[in-house]
């Protein structure tokens, strides 16, 4: 018996088409797929059996990219150089990621904070990256009041090797917060102290009662045994405090004084035998580990660059007649402490690396031993 072949296309919902040939046609019209039926009927039999196969038509569809925006809490003003280089690198993340990746810069006093905060606010994922100023955080972590200890470091070559030396400990710290030190994101450490004072002094008698704002109760203590009234003032007040005669004196260093307008509200700057401790920028883990491997090869880029060149200026700041240029270059007496002054300042304070660790626990200790052997005192 002879074979009737019929063969029927169908699209879709397009309806049943038929045709005379066993070649079927494909028309490929505007879907996602577009199927086949073949079905072959052979007279004597009832069954039906069908090949079904799938045609894809492959769409390309245009997505606009979406920005991720970072707030990153600092502790610099505006015209500071370490903002101008956080900001920079910024600019070089965010065109290096073609817009993907957006980082803003804000000082704390910007966004209602004091610095303090910093840890837990990376612990608790509210800022995927944060300044960490060791002085800020010490009322969680006591022992990274280490690098304020006045006499322990007097100058960058001294502080370069305390801080590098006990960036193991650091991170220590960071990791049990949830956040990481690396990559490095404009991570320095600061030139000397600089002690800013409306009158001019002589001698250690020109100190006593003294009030000063100094940022650290450890610092406070310090001062306190030079003679000095300690105010433990936070940095977005201080200009406002000496203007208004709440302290005649503040401590910090040069450059950041000089660009927080306290030309204006003193007239005498000089170097201290104090370290000015150090930044990390630190990020949530979290936050850092969710980005493309390229957004993180971008930050560790930008961070480099940024960290070198704040580096850079803090040393030029700290070496040679670099004092000096900053006090001229905002409108203050730029003056040397003798080295009467200086072993003052070194004896009486002194005493108080002892009792710091004591009070402080037993990782001030650790802390403290560690930075004694790095610089051969112990």
């Amino acid at each position: 018996m002879k074979k009737v072949l019929l063969v029927m296309v169908v699209l879709g919902s397009f309806g049943l088409l038929a045709c005379s040939t066993a070649e079927p046609e494909t028309i490929i019209v505007e879907k996602e797929v577009v199927k086949e039926v073949i079905k072959e009927v052979p007279v004597e039999v009832e069954t039906v059996k069908e090949v079904t196969k799938e045609v894809v038509v492959e769409k390309e569809v245009l997505v606009e990219k979406e920005t991720l925006n970072w707030v990153f809490p600092g502790t610099y003003n505006p015209g500071h150089f370490g903002r101008s280089n956080q900001e920079k690198a910024n600019l070089m993340v965010y065109q290096a990621t073609e817009g993907g990746l957006e980082i803003e810069y804000k000082q704390f006093g910007e966004i209602g904070l004091k610095g303090g905060e910093g840890l837990t606010l990376i612990r608790d994922g509210v800022y995927p990256m944060f300044e960490i100023i060791p002085a800020y955080v010490a009322g969680d972590r006591p022992e990274m009041n280490l690098y304020y200890l006045m006499g322990l470091a007097f100058d960058m070559d001294q502080i370069y090797q305390v801080s590098d030396g006990t960036v193991g400990m650091r991170d220590e710290v960071y990791a049990a917060y949830g956040g990481s030190r690396l990559p490095i994101y404009g991570d320095f450490s600061f030139a000397p102290q600089g002690l800013f004072t409306k009158d001019e002094i002589k001698n250690i008698d020109d100190l006593q009662g003294v009030k000063v704002r100094h940022y650290s109760t450890l610092g406070a203590d310090l001062i306190r045994r030079v003679g000095m009234d300690p105010q433990i003032i936070a940095w977005a007040e201080v200009y406002t405090a000496l203007q208004r005669g709440v302290v005649d004196a503040a401590i910090t260093t040069p450059s950041s004084g000089t660009k927080a307008g306290f030309g204006e509200v003193t007239n005498y700057l000089t170097v201290i035998p104090q370290g000015g401790g150090l930044m990390d920028a630190i990020f949530n883990i979290d936050a850092l580990n969710a980005l493309p491997s390229d957004y993180q090869a971008a930050i560790e880029e930008a961070g480099k660059v940024s960290s070198d060149g704040i580096k850079a200026q803090w040393e030029s700041e700290a070496s040679g007649n670099g004092p000096a240029k900053v006090a001229l270059d905002g409108n203050l007496q730029h003056w040397v402490m003798d080295d009467e002054l200086v072993n003052e300042f070194v004896t009486r304070t002194a005493p108080g690396f002892d009792e710091w660790a004591k009070a402080s626990g037993p990782n001030a200790r650790k802390w403290l031993d560690k930075a004694l052997e790095i610089l051969g005192r112990k």
